[in-house]
Protein backbone atom coordinates (compact mmCIF):
# COMPACT_ATOMS: atom_id res chain seq x y z
CA UNK A 1 0.00 0.00 0.00
CA UNK A 2 2.81 2.39 0.83
CA UNK A 3 4.20 1.76 -2.44
CA UNK A 4 1.14 2.24 -4.53
CA UNK A 5 0.79 5.31 -2.83
CA UNK A 6 4.25 6.28 -3.06
CA UNK A 7 4.88 7.40 0.34
CA UNK A 8 8.31 7.92 1.72
CA UNK A 9 9.32 4.54 2.81
CA UNK A 10 10.46 5.98 6.01
CA UNK A 11 7.88 8.28 6.85
CA UNK A 12 5.35 7.06 9.91
CA UNK A 13 1.93 7.08 8.73
CA UNK A 14 -1.21 6.67 10.76
CA UNK A 15 -3.37 3.49 9.56
CA UNK A 16 -6.73 1.64 10.79
CA UNK A 17 -7.45 -2.32 11.07
CA UNK A 18 -10.74 -3.74 11.24
CA UNK A 19 -11.91 -7.03 11.72
CA UNK A 20 -15.20 -8.92 13.01
CA UNK A 21 -12.60 -11.85 14.25
CA UNK A 22 -12.25 -10.27 17.66
CA UNK A 23 -9.48 -13.29 18.32
CA UNK A 24 -7.39 -11.38 15.60
CA UNK A 25 -7.89 -7.98 16.87
CA UNK A 26 -7.18 -8.17 20.46
CA UNK A 27 -4.56 -10.94 20.57
CA UNK A 28 -2.49 -10.82 17.36
CA UNK A 29 -2.75 -6.93 17.17
CA UNK A 30 -2.74 -5.85 20.46
CA UNK A 31 -0.25 -8.28 21.63
CA UNK A 32 2.31 -7.36 19.18
CA UNK A 33 1.36 -3.78 18.34
CA UNK A 34 4.77 -2.67 19.30
CA UNK A 35 6.48 -4.62 16.94
CA UNK A 36 3.35 -4.14 14.08
CA UNK A 37 3.84 -0.10 14.66
CA UNK A 38 7.93 -0.41 14.70
CA UNK A 39 7.51 -3.07 11.18
CA UNK A 40 5.02 -1.20 8.87
CA UNK A 41 6.63 2.13 10.24
CA UNK A 42 3.21 3.23 11.55
CA UNK A 43 2.55 6.43 14.12
CA UNK A 44 -0.59 5.00 14.94
CA UNK A 45 -2.84 1.66 14.39
CA UNK A 46 -6.33 2.27 15.20
CA UNK A 47 -8.36 -0.92 15.91
CA UNK A 48 -11.99 -1.28 15.27
CA UNK A 49 -14.92 -4.03 14.36
CA UNK A 50 -16.51 -1.80 12.12
CA UNK A 51 -16.47 -1.87 8.50
CA UNK A 52 -13.90 0.89 7.38
CA UNK A 53 -15.60 3.22 5.22
CA UNK A 54 -14.05 2.64 1.07
CA UNK A 55 -13.13 6.51 0.94
CA UNK A 56 -10.81 9.03 2.36
CA UNK A 57 -8.10 6.71 2.13
CA UNK A 58 -6.32 3.43 0.33
CA UNK A 59 -8.08 0.34 1.90
CA UNK A 60 -6.71 -3.15 1.27
CA UNK A 61 -9.57 -6.04 2.15
CA UNK A 62 -9.08 -9.64 2.84
CA UNK A 63 -11.88 -12.24 4.19
CA UNK A 64 -10.77 -11.47 7.90
CA UNK A 65 -10.07 -7.69 7.73
CA UNK A 66 -9.70 -4.54 6.10
CA UNK A 67 -6.68 -2.25 6.35
CA UNK A 68 -6.90 1.50 5.43
CA UNK A 69 -4.64 4.54 5.19
CA UNK A 70 -6.55 7.92 5.20
CA UNK A 71 -4.84 9.84 2.39
CA UNK A 72 -5.32 13.12 4.82
CA UNK A 73 -2.15 11.50 6.54
CA UNK A 74 -0.15 10.18 4.27
CA UNK A 75 -0.50 12.30 1.36
CA UNK A 76 1.02 15.79 0.52
CA UNK A 77 -2.03 17.07 -1.02
CA UNK A 78 -0.41 20.26 -2.52
CA UNK A 79 2.58 18.29 -3.83
CA UNK A 80 0.29 15.12 -4.87
CA UNK A 81 -2.00 17.26 -6.75
CA UNK A 82 1.77 19.54 -9.06
CA UNK A 83 2.66 15.36 -8.86
CA UNK A 84 -0.53 14.39 -10.96
CA UNK A 85 -0.56 17.67 -12.92
CA UNK A 86 2.45 16.92 -14.71
CA UNK A 87 1.52 13.40 -14.92
CA UNK A 88 -1.67 14.40 -16.88
CA UNK A 89 0.38 17.10 -19.08
CA UNK A 90 3.22 14.27 -19.63
CA UNK A 91 0.15 12.11 -21.37
CA UNK A 92 -1.61 14.52 -23.15
CA UNK A 93 2.21 15.31 -25.09
CA UNK A 94 2.38 11.49 -25.46
CA UNK A 95 -1.15 11.60 -27.50
CA UNK A 96 -0.77 14.52 -29.37
CA UNK A 97 2.70 13.06 -30.33
CA UNK A 98 1.23 9.65 -31.70
CA UNK A 99 -1.67 11.48 -32.90
CA UNK A 100 0.42 12.97 -35.37
CA UNK A 101 2.60 9.93 -36.01
CA UNK A 102 -0.79 8.09 -36.78
CA UNK A 103 -2.32 11.13 -38.96
CA UNK A 104 1.35 10.87 -41.03
CA UNK A 105 0.60 9.41 -44.50
CA UNK A 106 4.33 7.69 -44.51
CA UNK A 107 4.13 6.40 -40.88
CA UNK A 108 0.89 4.89 -41.19
CA UNK A 109 2.04 3.63 -44.72
CA UNK A 110 5.55 2.04 -43.28
CA UNK A 111 3.77 0.60 -40.31
CA UNK A 112 1.22 -1.50 -42.75
CA UNK A 113 4.43 -2.74 -44.66
CA UNK A 114 5.86 -3.85 -41.91
CA UNK A 115 2.75 -5.31 -40.63
CA UNK A 116 2.39 -7.60 -43.93
CA UNK A 117 5.88 -8.45 -43.84
CA UNK A 118 5.44 -10.42 -40.59
CA UNK A 119 2.52 -11.92 -41.38
CA UNK A 120 3.64 -13.53 -44.24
Amino acid sequence: MRSQMKLDPKKKVKAEFSSQDSRLSRLALTQNMDAILRLAILSELGISAARLEQSGGAVRSTAQFDLRIPYSDAVDLAGESTRLKKEIEGLSRAIQSKEKQLANPTFASARRKTSLKIWK
